[in-house]
């Protein structure tokens, strides 16, 4: 703030006398939900200033998702605005803002970084960005019109390498001109896209009102759910893909390796060919399991696959949790197994056995214990009854549930 006065000096002349002082700064900062910082920086009084930033934010090399609207207004002392993100499977991100796509800046708080780009002539063509993994994906980006104009509309393209040939052809999107905001129909994804590390992605616009916002390649995923809370168990197949397990944070995937001695044997497996039935372990949810182009085939798996809705029969065990055991139980009378479960078959001629704990040599997911010593205490079965020479089998022994082996 600057005041002046006027005073009259000695000789008569006019004297101005000016005071200052220093405008009021406040300091604003914006970070994201893991603790990254976007921005910080200070504002004059009565300053205000909107900071944007980008859908996908890279983190150490993880790629997280940014929650919309991509901008914040900040005007206000020691301001602390955090930006929500969630880790996502997208491998490389590329605002066209930093692309070569040419053209005019299009300004909106719903666009990732808060601008876009449009121009491009009508069937002309831009390199958006080089594949530096091989791998199957989903394509995400965002393309819009400028033009409100109802009722008109262009085709968008992407290519792989080459937009003379339409064998390369990834998708031709139909754009309305009265779609301008990204975050409604305006926002694409292709799933299922294999890609070739050095391959080109390329767009071919219909019309120069065309806007390009981003586009970002994720690893294409597929759901697995656990809804069983007591368990923490599901069994899963896929029949369309294989899929890797080994960085789905939570979540372990089993086969089943033997039933001897009244128990089955699993194994922890990662990369999982398409129509394999598995064993899952983890929290309720629904997790996002990574597509992969191929996982060799799994030797001694028992697990039979229900890629279709299949009709038990004698000698089916499903997985349940019951009497505190997770294991394989007797598939109910004329239950139906749904698709895209797994179950076990075994031989019941020698009697069918009332059901099959996990043993835990080789994974963490047994309620029992294997290879305890059964030695100077009692020893019970299931029924109760106490037992003089145990078998294999499960037992209660201290309290405790043992599969003696």
């Amino acid at each position: 703030m600057i005041a002046a006065k006027k005073t009259i000096a000695d000789g008569g002349t006019t004297v101005v006398t000016i005071t200052c002082e220093e405008v009021g700064k406040f300091n604003y900062s914006v970070t994201t939900s893991v603790g990254s910082v976007i921005e910080n920086g200070t504002l004059y009084n009565d300053e205000t200033k909107t900071i944007s930033w980008s859908k996908y934010i890279e983190i150490d090399g993880t790629y997280y998702q940014a929650t919309a609207p991509f901008q914040f207004t900040v005007s206000k002392d020691a301001v602390s605005n955090e930006v929500s993100v969630k880790a996502s499977q997208v491998k490389q991100f590329v605002e066209i803002t930093s692309s070569n796509w040419a053209g005019t800046g299009v300004d909106n708080a719903n666009l990732s970084g808060g601008i876009a780009y449009r121009g491009v002539a009508v069937g002309g063509t831009k390199e958006l960005l080089t594949v530096e993994e091989t791998g199957i994906y989903a394509i995400n980006y965002a393309v819009f019109s400028t033009n409100t104009g109802a009722d008109k509309q262009f085709d968008f393209s992407l290519y792989k390498n080459d937009a003379s040939d339409d064998t390369n052809l990834i998708e031709t999107f139909s754009v309305n001109h009265s779609v301008n905001y990204v975050l409604t129909t305006g926002t694409r994804t292709v799933e299922n896209v294999v890609l070739q590390a050095g391959d080109k992605i390329i767009a071919k616009s219909g019309n120069t009102t065309c806007a390009l916002d981003y586009i970002a390649l994720a690893k294409f995923v597929v759901p697995a759910t656990i809804t069983s809370a007591d368990a923490n168990l599901a069994t899963y197949v896929n029949g369309n893909y294989a899929l890797d397990f080994t960085d789905v944070e939570g979540l372990k995937a089993y086969i089943v390796t033997g039933t001897d001695g009244g128990v089955a044997t699993l194994q922890q497996v990662t990369k999982v060919p398409a129509g394999t039935g598995v064993i899952l372990e983890g929290d309720v949810k629904t997790y996002e399991v990574p597509v992969i182009a191929a996982a060799d085939a799994i030797e001694g798996n028992l697990l039979k696959a229900a890629i279709a809705e299949t009709a038990a029969v004698e000698g089916d065990y499903v997985v349940a949790y019951k009497n505190e055991v997770r294991g394989f139980f007797p598939a109910e009378e004329e239950l139906k197994i749904p698709a895209g479960k797994a179950y076990l078959h075994i031989d019941t001629e020698g009697g069918a056995p009332a059901f099959l704990p996990f043993a835990a040599e080789t994974t963490g997911i047994s309620a029992t214990l294997v290879n305890s010593e059964v030695v100077n205490n009692e020893v019970y079965n299931l029924a109760g009854q106490r037992v003089a020479k145990p078998t294999k089998g499960l037992y209660i022994v201290g309290g405790r549930k043992v599969v003696v082996k």
